[in-house]
């Protein structure tokens, strides 16, 4: 019933991933929050610069990582805080 009234509301239940107990939700739900969504667009060694929050913002970035390599980000990116090992200023 649970899952019929998430899939009615749009909300996806990750079926292929082990069942989750009451208990641990809220603990899944903050991981979840606390991971975010920038993951799936950028590679780990490329981290955003905290205060983007604007969709527009993520589409430059998007296309700053595309366009640049990982070099040119650090030098002439503007939407990242770090790149590989190097921090920008």
């Amino acid at each position: 019933m649970a899952r019929a009234e998430a899939i009615g509301q749009g909300i996806h239940l990750n079926s292929a991933g082990p069942s989750v107990g009451i208990d641990s939700r809220p603990k899944l739900v903050a991981q979840v929050l606390q991971r975010g969504f920038t993951h799936k667009l950028f590679p780990d060694h490329q981290q955003l610069i905290p205060q983007m929050h604007e969709l527009y913002e993520m589409e430059l970035a998007s296309a700053e990582a595309a366009l640049m390599s990982d070099g040119e980000l650090v030098r002439n990116a503007g939407y990242f805080a770090r790149v590989g090992n190097e921090r920008r200023a």
